[in-house]
């Protein structure tokens, strides 16, 4: 019964039929492998006093493009924390560089942290310091020798 139904079209269009199938399941398996292979692009808002937020998340941006990998970042600057968080908040980004301390973001979360706050304290050559503990007397010290050169 099938060799009929077979024989009923000629040659040609069952070539056709079968061609036009292979195109077809090809053509939409690479449309697949586009659509899931291509990078996933997130907007984050970077803003910071000194530039050094805006800085580091550029390197991490050309890294990750570098390498190739499946989640990609689109930098945008807000000019400072606060817009940052403002630009998150109202939806205009997916990732944003902001302070701890920040208000209005209750339901967000971090992701990366960034950076931890350092302190550089400087004192003069002529002091010996190794710890907080060691500068207790250093304005003592210092009032002390303003008096040595005074005196002599």
């Amino acid at each position: 019964m099938s060799t009929l139904a077979i024989n009923l079209w000629p040659r040609w269009f069952r070539i056709l039929i079968v061609g036009a199938a292979t195109a077809a399941a090809i053509g939409s398996g690479w449309s697949a492998y586009r659509y899931f292979a291509k990078p996933l692009v997130l907007t984050e808002a970077a803003g910071s006093a000194d530039g050094e937020a805006l800085v580091l998340i550029s390197a991490i941006s050309a890294r990750l493009s570098a390498s190739n990998s499946h989640v990609r970042l689109k930098v945008s600057d807000a000019g400072s924390s606060m817009k940052a968080a403002e630009l998150l908040t109202a939806g205009k980004a997916d990732l944003a560089i902001v302070r701890g301390d920040a208000r209005g973001l209750a339901d967000a979360r971090s992701v990366l942290l960034l950076t931890h706050g350092v302190v550089l304290i400087v004192t003069p050559a002529a002091v010996s310091a190794d710890s907080l503990g060691d500068l207790r007397d250093m304005t003592h010290w210092r009032r002390r020798r303003r008096h040595q050169r005074s005196d002599s």
